[in-house]
C-alpha cells in the first residue's frame, strides 16, 4: 500500500464456497488494525453483516424509498479536489450515466465528467451533493440519465446523504 494514495480497491469474485467471504474477513480484521484505515466494504449477498457488527461498523442498505447516506460529494469540504477523489467520484457519475449494454463511456465523455466535476468543486457551496453537481453544471453529457440520481429522479434516495454521517472506519 502506497501512503500516496488516498484509496484502494479491491474486487474478490468466485464461486459459492470458494472462500471469498473468509479472505474479505482476514483481510479486513488485517487492515484494520491500523487507526489510520478505514474500510468501506460493497457486499450485495450480505456476507459482512456479522463482521461490521463486530467491528462496530455502519452498515448502510441502499433502498429507493430512503436515503442511503452515501455521497461523495457530500464529504467532501475542499475547495481543490485531489486527484484520487476526483478519480473516485469520476468513476461514479460515468456508472450512472451508463446506456443500457454499456460497459463503460467514452473517453470524451469521461473527459466531459472530469472537467465539470473539477469545475464544480471549485465552485463555493456550502453544501454539496451528487443531485446539485448534476442539476447545476452545465453541458454534462447524458444529462437525462444522469437526472434520474438527482433530486426528483426515479433514484434520487440511492446515493442522497440523508442524515447519516458515516465517519465510522468500517462501513
Amino acid at each position: 500500500f502506497n501512503p500516496q494514495y488516498l484509496a484502494f480497491n479491491t474486487l474478490i469474485t468466485g464461486k459459492t464456497g470458494s472462500g471469498k467471504s473468509v479472505f474479505g474477513n482476514a483481510l479486513s480484521q488485517s487492515l484494520l488494525r491500523d487507526p489510520n484505515i478505514h474500510v468501506i466494504k460493497v457486499d450485495v449477498g450480505g456476507s459482512y453483516r456479522r463482521e461490521c457488527a463486530l467491528n462496530h461498523g455502519l452498515e448502510i442498505s441502499f433502498h429507493l424509498d430512503r436515503p442511503s447516506g452515501i455521497d461523495p460529494f457530500y464529504s467532501s469540504k475542499a475547495l481543490e479536489i485531489s486527484n484520487e477523489e476526483l478519480t473516485v467520484m469520476v468513476e461514479l457519475v460515468c456508472t450512472l450515466a451508463l446506456e443500457e449494454g454499456e460497459s463503460f463511456v467514452s473517453k470524451s465523455i469521461r473527459a466531459d465528467f472530469e472537467k465539470g466535476i473539477r469545475s464544480y468543486f471549485k465552485e463555493r457551496r456550502s453544501s454539496r451533493s451528487l443531485s446539485d453537481f448534476i442539476t447545476t453544471t452545465k453541458n454534462l453529457p447524458r444529462q437525462n440519465i444522469l437526472e434520474r440520481w438527482a433530486k426528483g429522479g426515479v433514484f434520487e434516495n440511492a446515493i442522497h446523504p440523508g442524515d447519516k454521517k458515516p465517519d465510522n472506519r468500517y462501513i
